[in-house]
């Protein structure tokens, strides 16, 4: 092999080096976090996710108070966010809960007077 051959050879990779290193690289870009309330019903919220597709439609106690709440990305991390109406409305069906624990209709009527009441202190 010649030494100018060898020489332009060399001129070109080191070249090459040179060149991708001042190249900037793409940022890859993390596919977006799904975050949403992953149980359809009841006042246990947990958030993250494996979000449902569907609900069943059946009516459970405190499905009303998850009006109330909702999940959220923050700082990255998937988080329940409440409503101070959410812990009011909660402790309201859960006294209902213990008032009546043997009385499903009496359950279930307390309830929505705790929803209406909450509602008239919202207006």
């Amino acid at each position: 092999m010649e030494p100018r051959v060898g020489i332009r050879i060399g001129i070109l990779v080191t070249g090459a080096v040179l060149i991708s290193g001042c190249v900037e690289e793409k940022p890859v870009e993390k596919p977006p976090i799904k975050c949403g309330i992953e149980n359809c019903h009841g006042l246990n919220i947990s958030c993250g996710p494996n979000v449902p597709e569907v609900c069943t439609e059946i009516y459970m106690l405190g499905d009303g108070c998850r009006e109330y709440a909702s999940c959220r990305i923050i700082d990255g991390k998937c988080q329940l966010t409440k409503e101070p109406e959410f812990d009011e409305c909660k402790s309201c069906v859960e006294k209902c809960l213990e008032d009546f624990k043997d009385d499903a209709t009496e359950v279930f009527q307390c309830e929505s007077e705790c929803r209406e009441k909450l509602k008239e202190e919202v207006a």
